[in-house]
């Protein structure tokens, strides 16, 4: 039981991942972060922070970087190190930077 709902959980969150590419590539981009949001099943908030800021950085999406990390942090989630120094990143250049490492 355990490892069909951990498989219908997985191929969720990889049509959700999906559905925000698609999103993205529309220009819809707060659409696709709501529907990524609403759909997205991660017990840990940073996880699924971390993988949204993924993808929004392979699409050069740098202001919806700034404020999903900033509206993360007001709601008392914990970004990982990565995220932090990103975030202070494009705050201090104005621009993405080469990789998000």
């Amino acid at each position: 039981m355990v490892i069909i709902i951990a498989k219908n959980e997985r191929i969720n969150n990889n049509l959700t991942g999906l559905a925000l590419r698609l999103y993205l590539s529309l220009f819809e981009v707060e659409e696709g972060i709501a529907f990524y949001y609403k759909h997205y099943r991660e017990e840990s908030k940073e996880v699924a922070l971390f993988i949204l800021i993924e993808v929004l950085f392979s699409r050069e999406c740098k202001d919806e970087i700034v404020n999903e990390i900033e509206k993360a942090i007001k709601l008392g989630i914990e970004p990982r190190e990565s995220l932090i120094n990103l975030l202070n990143n494009i705050k201090k250049t104005g621009e993405l930077p080469d990789n998000m490492f």
